[in-house]
């Protein structure tokens, strides 16, 4: 089922055809089921009822539930506007996951389902949900577009918009699968249980934790064979360093999985039962590989803030978008301008976006207090922990962590295990500084996670005590939970520096589109020479 052609085309034609494109994530802050409320329901509506409301918030994640419930607490008879397509229950593991691990996994620890926030709006007092779309924000007249065209003055707004895209849609039987979303994720496991008779094959695009989280998992089950295309050197090459991404992807090829680096993804063909991709070498881009795959999914590190609504930064000067994590900058108060809150995995706050269900959760509550006229702080340490199955590690990420940055590792010593199957803690140290920016916990249980941050947080300020502090460490704290791992001194593998891909470059630079049928005379020669080009590939494929 699987067949891969590369073959050589000019650089013209490659960039005749490659549209820059919304790039596409994975955030378990909004993964959830599907639940669309009924046109009609009390308090819902197609068009706002009013042009002024003291609060807006757009989005329907779980940061925007978050919000709404402490805004409906703190101030329950304000006017408030909701704008969202759907109000989605907030789920903190995916679909994908409970599929994995079975039907013990639902409940094993309590609920695995949070409760659904029910939405009580009282319309008469100006409280509505619209299902609706942002277009666009004038922050200085405090104004909002929604797509319909109506117009919406406000207070104070909060985007909780989240930074997902809809991927290309051709119509249900579309095989381009937004890895993020729980629709997506079910999708992807109905076209793995329909295909068990035969081969299938799974191409994912991306090479940070989500990609190599459903690739491993993908695999795992046994019902297909994965690809994952990505243009970084190694997965993970943008957050950890070289001789630990070279343990993962040692792993990753172990179960199978092929691994493409260097690639970027161009644009997509969608082929009835089967999907054709094009991908080109990062430092030659005639250099183009043709993939045919059973099922395309998105989930590649960097999202584009607020790609999910359609939502342009640049429609206004005073929103400033993170180059790096793609997210809005905003203070420590969540205040991206005036009057503008930011939330959930949209917050790019002190250089960090965080995309986890606990971050939604905490930004939302913090945002909805301030804009109730408090002054309050996202104190919490922005953590994101995520498990890779197939390499048996579980990786908690702790303030700013880039492979750009010096790292400085330390691991358990156990001569009866690979290194890097015990637990270590690495250290990210500024560039011509001494300041530590980031941690990332290798392999270490919850309970000696909380302990090591908690010493951490208190006596590593910078690289000078890090030494010292970590050879007076109990072996408690990287115990994790076996006899065998007895020594309290840590190895240090030695001063290491990853460059990676650069972190502003996206993963996928394509636009899926069906391509267009008629049109001008430079489009049909255009669309001629496509063709051209496409029969030659398909002649080579069926030559194999």
């Amino acid at each position: 089922m699987y067949q891969s052609v590369r073959w050589t085309g000019s650089r013209g034609f490659l960039f005749g055809f490659s549209v820059a494109l919304n790039s596409f994530g994975w955030n378990q802050a909004t993964v959830c089921e599907e639940h669309r409320y009924q046109r009609g329901q009390a308090g819902v509506g197609s068009m706002p009822a009013r042009q002024f409301y003291r609060y807006v918030i757009c989005g329907g994640g779980t940061a925007a539930q978050a919000a709404l419930r402490e805004l409906l607490r703190g101030d329950p008879s304000a006017s408030i506007l909701v704008v969202a397509e759907e109000v989605r229950p907030p789920y903190n593991n995916s679909a994908l996951w409970r599929w994995y691990r079975g039907k013990a996994a639902i409940g094993e620890n309590g609920e695995d389902v949070l409760e659904q926030l029910d939405i009580d709006l009282n319309k008469n007092r100006g409280q509505e949900w619209v299902q609706d779309r942002l277009a666009s924000i004038d922050c200085a007249e405090n104004r909002m577009i929604l797509r319909s065209g109506a117009t919406v003055q406000y207070e104070n707004c909060l985007l909780a918009i989240g930074g997902c895209s809809a991927p290309p849609s051709w119509g249900e039987n579309s095989r381009v699968i937004d890895g993020r979303t729980e629709s997506g994720q079910k999708k992807l496991l109905q076209i793995l249980e329909r295909s068990s008779e035969e081969v299938t094959h799974v191409t994912v695009v991306g090479g940070g934790i989500a990609a190599c989280y459903m690739a491993s998992i993908i695999s795992a089950s046994e019902m297909a064979h994965v690809t994952m295309v990505f243009p970084d050197t190694q997965p993970l090459a943008r957050l950890l360093p070289k001789y630990i991404t070279g343990y993962v992807t040692k792993h990753l090829k172990a179960h199978g999985i092929e691994i493409l680096p260097y690639r970027l993804l161009h644009w997509v063909q969608d082929r009835g039962e089967e999907t054709e991709i094009y991908c080109s070498k990062v430092y030659d881009s005639s250099d183009v590989t043709g993939i045919l795959t059973d099922a395309v999914v998105l989930a590649p590190t960097r999202v584009p803030a607020g790609s999910d609504s359609g939502f342009d930064l640049r429609l206004d000067e005073r929103l400033e978008s993170n180059g790096r994590t793609g997210g809005i900058d905003t203070n420590r108060e969540l205040l991206a301008a005036s009057n503008v809150y930011v939330a959930g995995d949209l917050v790019s706050s002190a250089g960090n976006r965080i995309q986890s269900h606990a971050n939604a959760m905490a930004s939302g509550k913090v945002a909805a207090m301030n804009m109730l006229g408090g002054r309050h702080v996202l104190s919490e340490p922005l953590v994101y922990t995520a498990d890779i199955p197939v390499v048996n590690a579980r990786v908690t990420f702790l303030g700013e962590v880039s492979a750009e940055q010096e790292t400085y590792a330390y691991f358990a010593s156990d001569k009866k295990k690979n290194e890097f199957d015990c637990p270590g803690i690495i250290f990210y140290v500024r560039k011509r500084s001494a300041q530590i920016c980031g941690i990332t916990l290798w392999n270490c249980d919850e309970e000696a996670g909380k302990k090591l941050l908690k010493v951490v947080g208190h006596d590593f300020k910078d690289r000078m005590t890090m030494d010292q502090k970590l050879y007076s460490l109990t072996e408690s704290l990287l115990k994790n939970g076996e006899e065998n791992i007895s020594l309290v001194r840590y190895v240090r593998p030695g001063r290491t520096y990853n460059k990676g891909a650069h972190p502003e470059d996206d993963e996928t630079l394509w636009q899926a589109k069906p391509r267009p049928q008629g049109g001008s005379a430079k489009q049909m020669n255009m669309q001629n020479f496509r063709n051209a080009m496409e029969g030659i590939h398909v002649r080579g494929r069926q030559q194999n």
